[in-house]
């Protein structure tokens, strides 16, 4: 009995771990209970840096990959453990973990960079282009005079 427990057990932990990986959208935030421990997780960088949050609790750096493919970015995580036991019996546990998001078409994607911190948080960040808009200036008005003639054409006048 105790042994199907802890397998059960397991199951919970990994389908939390599953349901709470998520990628945000662009500039929002992931809607979770550990909403605040994520903002530690990964410095904002405003309105001049994009992020990406992806929880790999459990992982390790080796059994994980990054990978960009024009503008997706692909996060993978991998891994297999085996036991077996008089009591047991065999038992294989698979986990894999894939998470994908577009980055916009604002960033720069040579200088994407990554890092994982202690509490399993994988960060992604990406700096943003500079703007291309060009200096703000004023266009002037061009005020027209009213037509005096009903139909808006202009009649000649007669002498």
């Amino acid at each position: 009995m105790g042994d199907m427990e802890r397998q059960f057990q397991e199951m919970e932990k990994m389908s939390r771990a599953f349901f709470q990986a998520t990628p945000l959208p662009f500039g929002g935030e992931r809607e979770s209970h550990k909403e605040a421990s994520e903002e530690n997780a990964c410095p904002a960088g405003g309105k001049n840096q994009y992020r990406f949050l992806v929880d790999v609790a459990g992982f390790t750096p080796e059994e994980m990959t990054v990978n960009l493919e024009g503008r997706k970015v692909t996060v993978t995580a991998k891994r297999q453990r085996e036991s077996q036991s008089k009591d047991s019996g065999y038992w294989v546990e698979h986990q894999e973990l894939r998470r994908e998001t577009l980055l916009p078409p604002d960033v720069d994607l040579q200088a994407i960079a990554c890092s994982l911190n202690p509490d399993g948080q994988l960060c992604i960040e990406a700096p943003r282009l500079a703007s291309s808009d060009p200096a703000q200036h004023t266009i002037p008005i061009d005020v027209k005079a009213a037509d005096p003639s009903p139909g808006g054409e202009d009649k000649p006048k007669e002498q």
